[in-house]
């Protein structure tokens, strides 16, 4: 069969603590879980308009490749923002709503993609960076922060730069309405896993996201700061 690549953008995600999940332990979660990736696919698709499935999930991982074309009603940096607003929203929905934190990569490149296979540079390099992610955070290649739209706000909405200078998704974006809940979720967490640290140093390191951007969301004057406890 011949190989035909062509430009993609993907992410690579790995659902941390989502062994049960995938084990459909818990039926009722694992259909949520499943009925999220399938509504993801369908925007997609409603992007693309070509049918071609773009949402793999298997063990406790799942892979989401999007074709990006010169050609059409929409510009590359258009196609770039809207895949990275997807995967935003997924990534925070799958928190929210399985208690699961994702980490994982972003990636641009060529890729092959049939029926029964996905090949290319693309994905090799997203599983790469991936592992490199260290905490629930899906980093960002540069290739993809260079090509995303120069609209006013759209690096505050979608970049979030940790202490580390590492560039990862904010999937909190500039939403400030539901960071109560986000940061009760959290802190409920740290509380749960107080017995294991390597898990409570990844919930600590989303309470510090959760506290910069919500520091980001004050200083662009869009909502009031957060009082300090008392």
């Amino acid at each position: 069969m011949p190989i035909s690549l062509s430009l993609h953008i993907c992410a690579y995600l790995d659902v941390l603590g989502g062994t049960d999940l995938f084990k459909c332990v818990d039926i009722e979660a694992s259909e949520r879980f499943v009925s999220m990736l399938s509504e993801l696919e369908r925007r997609l698709n409603g992007m693309r308009r070509d049918g071609t499935p773009v949402v793999w999930a298997f063990t406790d991982n799942v892979f989401v490749a999007y074709p990006l074309r010169t050609a059409g009603k929409f510009s590359i940096e258009q196609q770039v923002g809207y895949f990275l607003t997807e995967i935003a929203n997924q990534v925070e929905q799958i928190f929210i709503h399985c208690e699961l934190p994702m980490r994982g990569a972003i990636t641009v490149g060529n890729l092959h993609i049939d029926d029964q296979t996905v090949i290319g540079e693309a994905m090799v390099r997203a599983v790469e960076l991936e592992k490199k992610a260290n905490f629930p955070r899906v980093l960002l290649d540069d290739d993809v922060v260079r090509m995303l739209p120069t609209m006013p706000l759209a690096q505050e909405t979608l970049v979030y730069e940790a202490a580390d200078g590492a560039r990862s998704l904010n999937y909190l974006g500039l939403r400030f309405w539901g960071f109560k809940f986000h940061r009760e979720l959290i802190e409920r967490r740290i509380g749960e896993v107080s017995k294991n640290p390597r898990a409570q140093e990844k919930y600590q390191w989303l309470l510090d996201y959760h506290g910069d951007i919500e520091r980001r969301v004050s200083d662009l004057g869009l909502v009031h700061p957060r009082p300090d406890p008392a």
